[in-house]
């Protein structure tokens, strides 16, 4: 459209349409409308009209106010519109998001799972041999872990207002009072480890997957999610010989040690990557304030019909 205006910028060519052939804007005949002047394509687009509104360029300049004010507000839906230059998939699994993502979800579903799978033994030391309040707690356990889908808002509203980075950071502190609960003897106290697990849970899955999508975007997303968790996977079968040599005479004390050790440090080098990575990105809360503010603004100072100073004062008879 800019190019079209550009190429016919001459004033006595008034009456060519805005977009050079079909119907005009402004009440302006189109190309095939014209009845005298000849096209100028060497005029400039940038020329002033005349300071007397009732000039021939009065009406060419009105149009090109009408399409400045069209394609500011059509921008945002073109940008969203138009795809962006991906890299190759191979070049994507190669990359150091793809290794930081792939070590964060290994270190953190592997004693997930290993905890799923050896919870009902650890209540039964908590509880020192006593069976029944071993199995008390293991029910507290089944219970409370699908009530972590309950905190899925809460995940909602952290990125929604501060972002990725903070929503990892906060799934890497409910780690650490998971970790840290389970080398504590004491079984009432479990109750708080079990809140802590399922919050931990549904952190690193919901964070996860976000985080997937923000950096390789939905054109790669199930591949490169289903790669990581396949890889997690792989490395969770390494639980089975865990098991076998890290927990002596059904002692969980060391192997519950090396967990703290692995999923906080993985934990907080990974909060401190993502933190760095996305230190430009903004918040969607943010976002949304500011397109409000942007658009309120457009309301009140972007109308053309009321900021341009060549509109025809009405004159009433």
């Amino acid at each position: 459209s800019f190019v079209r205006i550009n190429q016919y910028a001459d004033p006595n060519a008034r009456s060519v349409g805005a977009f050079g052939s079909g119907p005009s804007l402004g009440n302006v005949p189109g190309a095939q409308e014209i009845q005298s002047g000849t096209p100028s394509r060497s005029a400039s687009f940038l020329e002033s009209p005349s300071t007397d509104y009732k000039t021939s360029g009065f009406q060419l300049y009105r149009i090109d106010s009408d399409i400045l004010r069209m394609a500011s507000i059509a921008t945002p839906t073109v940008r969203r519109q138009v795809k962006r230059a991906r890299p190759s998939l191979v070049r994507e699994l190669v990359s150091f998001p793809f290794f930081m993502m792939a070590l964060w979800m290994s270190a953190a579903l592997f004693w997930m799972n290993f905890y799923i799978g050896n919870v009902a033994d650890q209540m039964f030391q908590q509880a020192d041999g006593n069976r029944p309040n071993a199995h008390l707690y293991t029910s507290y356990f089944t219970t409370i872990l699908p009530l972590g889908a309950a905190a899925i808002p809460i995940y909602g509203w952290t990125t929604d207002n501060y972002g990725l980075p903070v929503a990892v950071i906060v799934s890497t502190l409910f780690g650490i009072a998971f970790t840290v609960m389970c080398l504590i003897h004491d079984l009432q106290l479990q109750l708080l480890t079990f809140i802590a697990y399922s919050l931990f849970r549904t952190f690193v899955f919901a964070t996860f997957f976000s985080l997937v999508a923000k950096e390789f975007g939905y054109s790669s997303f199930g591949v490169i999610s289903g790669l990581i968790l396949c890889i997690a996977g792989g490395i969770c079968l390494f639980q089975y010989p865990v098991r076998e040599f890290a927990v002596p005479d059904e002692n969980f004390k060391l192997v519950n040690w090396i967990q703290l050790v692995l999923v906080n440090v993985v934990g907080i080098f990974f909060s401190i990557y993502i933190t760095i990575h996305l230190k430009d990105s903004t918040p969607a809360a943010k976002k949304r304030k500011q397109n409000k503010l942007r658009t309120d603004k457009a309301k009140t100072y972007g109308s053309t019909d009321n900021k341009n100073p060549l509109q025809q004062p009405s004159t009433s008879t």
